[in-house]
């Protein structure tokens, strides 16, 4: 499928706009907050209203 792996921070998201997909960490691997994983799903969101 031509997927590669990007690091990205928890509070990030990763927008293809050519595949039209966004993607975020998954928290659960990562020593992090809840506060920074609603960081990242808030982005992810935003990112995805702005890609329909």
């Amino acid at each position: 499928m031509g997927a590669r792996p990007i690091e990205c921070p928890v509070g990030e998201c990763i927008v293809s706009q050519k595949g039209k997909r966004v993607s975020t960490p998954a928290a659960y691997m990562l020593e992090t907050s809840i506060a920074e994983v609603a960081k990242g799903i808030e982005k992810h969101a935003g990112e995805l209203i702005c890609l329909i």
